[in-house]
């Protein structure tokens, strides 16, 4: 069989090769040039990766009776091999020696390469070797593998074409299932936030009219703190939907983590040490606190988890720049300027090689019927809002670490920090932890100021849930406020007119049966442009309806509140407004 036939043959195989099988069509390629050439192997190198100058031997077909030498290969690269940049660009075959490192590892005595390529991309060399050094290289040897590297490059770009579609195709579908979930779960999230907020509405009403220290006050704080534990829940389904209300604000990273002291030592329990090592003079991010909260206590809550007979947790904070970033952050953008880096490490098992692709998968949980396999869905979904980045370094029976990449502010004066501790660079949320949180008010002692009493003020409020607008209308009502109910916008637009506009607030939620909050909000702003208005709900789309009522600098309460705040919207509101007049 001359040349001629075997490339008829090899182009028609080719031809009808499907993109799944092309290593296999490959080797066979191999196998056929090394009997015709009567060689002892042939096979293909190429680049680790992209950009890469270390080398791998993917294809290889060895004579009968020789060993494989493909890893061999993986010692060696294109520098130690001798091939400059330009040897792909001028697309000459090449001759080695045994003396060289190709033909060391190879063991062959001589060698000929010919690169194979396709346009500006380049594939590697074609490569064949016999332990004769007598045998000489022709320009038909080298015109020959030449082409059949032509019909090798066409079937792997064919065959990348292929995963690159069913690539993208997994990828619509997956994109698809999770805007299907994202729409459940928010929904679901609307829900239960509208069931929370009587839940915890009617606790604090009752708190305030109970002695601190009662048996009934007691057991209503137990009420409340478990809505509130369902109300984190809904706003986890939120974060994870993309449907949470982001507030950003200049923040300081370290006055966040040293607000979250002590509840994060009450989180951890008593056989596992918090430690934290917060550097000075860090700069601000712009940030929603209480996602950046979120983040840390997903974070720690794992890291308990992972240590279930103990161990200790450490929290860093520290300025970087762009080159301690990841090459990539979540969002897509380039890492630019300086970051500030959370990193939180714990001392637990550990996170198995096979699973680390899949631990920031929705769903994904190796806690069993314990976990929701939604925590570090939502920091990977936080941190993508924040254009900033993640990295985890872990090692099973070693512990875990994350660390978290934020974008520095720039115009603001560095937040004051806590000074560190001597005990090893780390200071404990002990006793004798430098870094005092502020206490949060118990929900037993919390009481309405009094100077947010209404004084008859008369307030349309506009809600659709049922269970809502009884409470919201009772527990104002109570607090001094005149109160007059309505369910959508038609109700509340006749309402309001048959009232001749005599209101002194509009209290709306967002999202309403026929139509929604900031348009009917809106309507009555073009009517009484000094009309003080609020709107609010626990599900809010943050790309339309809040943008909107940002730009009309409309105050917004999210679901559930509690009832000293809500008090204190309505009366900022009032002042800050301005009182309208009732004929």
């Amino acid at each position: 069989m001359g040349a001629e036939a075997l490339l008829a043959g090899l182009s028609s195989q080719f031809l009808q090769l499907k993109p799944v099988d092309t290593p296999q069509g490959i080797a066979d390629g191999l196998a056929r040039i090394g009997k015709f050439l009567r060689i002892e192997a042939a096979y293909v190198l190429r680049p680790r990766a992209a950009g890469n100058d270390a080398l791998e031997c993917p294809f290889e077909w060895v004579a009968q009776g020789r060993q494989s030498a493909a890893p061999q290969c993986a010692t060696l690269s294109h520098e130690s091999i001798g091939i400059t940049a330009d040897f792909y660009d001028r697309r000459q075959p090449a001759v080695f020696s045994a003396r060289g490192a190709l033909g060391t590892a190879r063991g062959a005595a001589t060698i000929l390469a010919v690169p194979i390529s396709a346009g500006d991309s380049s594939f590697g060399l074609l490569c064949v070797d016999s332990a004769n050094p007598e045998r000489r290289w022709t320009r038909e040897d080298a015109a020959l593998l030449g082409m059949v590297g032509d019909l090798f490059v066409t079937a792997i770009r064919r065959q990348r074409a292929e995963e690159d579609k069913q690539r993208l195709q997994m990828q619509l579908n997956q994109s698809q299932k999770m805007e299907a979930v994202g729409k459940l779960s928010g929904g679901i999230a609307h829900d239960l936030n509208n069931m929370l907020l009587p839940v915890i509405g009617y606790s604090d009403m009752l708190l305030a009219r109970v002695p601190e220290n009662s048996p009934d006050a007691l057991e209503l704080l137990e009420i409340r703190r478990a809505a509130e534990h369902a109300a984190s829940l809904t706003r986890q389904l939120l974060a994870f939907s993309k449907k949470q209300v982001v507030k950003k604000t200049t923040t300081g990273i370290n006055d966040v983590i040293q607000k979250m002291g002590k509840i994060l030592d009450r989180v951890i329990g008593e056989n596992i040490k918090i430690h934290f090592n917060l550097s000075e003079g860090l700069p601000p991010v712009l940030a929603d606190p209480s996602q950046m909260e979120q983040v840390i206590m997903n974070l720690v809550v794992n890291a308990r988890d992972a240590m279930p007979e103990g161990g200790s947790v450490s929290i860093r904070t520290r300025q970087v720049d762009t080159d301690s970033v990841p090459a990539k952050l979540i969002s897509g953008a380039k890492p630019n300027g300086a970051f500030v880096e959370i990193i939180v490490r714990d001392t637990g098992r550990g996170i198995p090689k096979e699973i680390m692709d899949e631990i920031f998968d929705p769903f994904f949980t190796t806690k069993g019927h314990e976990g929701t396999g939604l925590g570090l869905h939502v920091v990977r979904s936080i941190l993508e809002e924040h254009s900033g980045g993640i990295r985890v370094e872990s090692y099973p029976g070693e512990g875990s670490e994350f660390h978290l990449f934020l974008p520095a502010t720039s115009g603001s004066q560095p937040f004051a920090q806590a000074p560190r501790s001597s005990e090893a660079g780390y200071a404990s949320t002990s006793a004798a932890s430098p870094l005092p949180p502020a206490e949060t008010p118990s929900p037993a002692v919390t009481r309405p100021p009094a100077e947010t009493r209404g004084s008859g003020e008369r307030i349309l409020l506009v809600e659709d849930e049922e269970s809502v607008i009884r409470f919201v209308a009772r527990a104002l009502k109570q607090h001094g406020y005149e109160v007059i109910e309505a369910m959508c916008v038609r109700d509340a637009l006749d309402t309001f007119a048959e009232h001749g506009g005599r209101f002194d607030l509009v209290f709306s939620d967002a999202v309403l049966p026929d139509g929604n909050g900031v348009a009917l909000l809106d309507q009555f702003l073009k009517e009484r442009p000094d009309l003080p208005v609020v709107l609010s709900s626990g599900y809010t789309d943050k790309r339309s309806l809040l943008e909107l009522a940002k730009e009309r600098d409309i105050r917004f309460l999210q679901k559930p509140y509690a009832l000293p705040l809500l008090f204190q919207t309505v009366r900022d509101a009032l002042l800050n407004e301005g009182k309208a007049a009732l004929a």
